[in-house]
């Protein structure tokens, strides 16, 4: 009885590896018809038939359809003049398609276009997309601030890279977006820990915006919480130089006026 179940057991796993073997087999036999197909599909068609064929689904936003078609003119085309633009075009093809999954790709791809194309004319271009990717990735203020790193990192490195792009003045301005919303957020934990008596983290972190260059908006709240955690701590000297400093740039602020309060009782 025991040697009947064992080897109905072993009849039925048996069985199991022939349907997924089959099912293998019929996948890579589709697979393999489809190749088929898509190359009679495009076969006598030039390059440039295939890469104004490959624009064209794209501004129909038709992105897979877009993509195969460069994907095709890429490999078959590899020599081709259109192989620089067409492997461009793909990542473009990502960063407008839009989401998180299709800007990581497209960073991937920007990143793949700069290693084989270093001397393009679009090499800033490249660089200038994958600060974008980034950038469109931004959180809120008090959210994770990986994306607003990352874009000021790859923006900070066109600037460098390319001082004289068409870019750098728009790499500039989002820069500058992305380290505003870095010191938010900065100043946010910076307020969180004031508020709990932990005065030293509070420190650090109002001393990590000050060395990003604040925006102005933000220095009025900053001075005055950098100046109170400095009283906090015993350091009265220095407090009165952020309060004084606060009065001086600020004079109709309502931290300002906070201020003037606290100085006129002498700290």
């Amino acid at each position: 009885m025991a040697m009947d179940i064992k080897l109905f057991q072993r009849r039925e796993e048996y069985m199991k590896l022939i349907s997924f073997v089959s099912i293998v087999l019929i996948l890579m036999l589709f697979m393999s018809c489809s190749m088929k197909h898509k190359d009679s599909q495009y076969a006598g068609l030039t390059d440039q038939q295939i890469y104004d064929k490959a624009l064209e689904k794209l501004s129909k936003k038709k992105w897979m359809q877009g993509r195969e078609l460069l994907r095709y003119l890429l490999e078959n085309f590899f020599d081709s003049q259109l192989a620089m633009p067409a492997k461009l075009a793909i990542a473009d093809s990502y960063f407008n398609e839009k989401g998180m999954e299709n800007y990581a790709i497209a960073i991937q791809e920007y990143q793949e276009y700069s290693k084989l194309y270093p001397s393009s004319p679009n090499a800033d271009y490249a660089q200038f997309q994958i600060g974008m990717c980034y950038f469109k990735q931004i959180n809120k203020p008090g959210r994770d601030q990986s994306a607003a790193n990352k874009s000021v990192e790859a923006f900070k490195q066109l600037l460098e890279t390319y001082p004289r792009s068409s870019y750098a003045q728009d790499a500039k301005t989002n820069m500058i977006e992305g380290q505003k919303n870095i010191n938010l957020h900065r100043f946010s934990i910076a307020h969180f820990y004031f508020k709990r008596k932990k005065y030293e983290p509070a420190l650090y972190r109002f001393n990590q915006i000050f060395a990003n260059s604040p925006d102005e908006a933000l220095l009025p709240e900053m001075y005055f919480y950098y100046a109170e955690t400095l009283k906090k701590m015993g350091m009265n000297e220095e407090s009165k130089k952020y309060f004084s400093l606060l009065v001086e740039k600020f004079p109709h602020n309502e931290y300002a006026i906070k201020a003037k309060e606290i100085l006129a009782k002498d700290i």
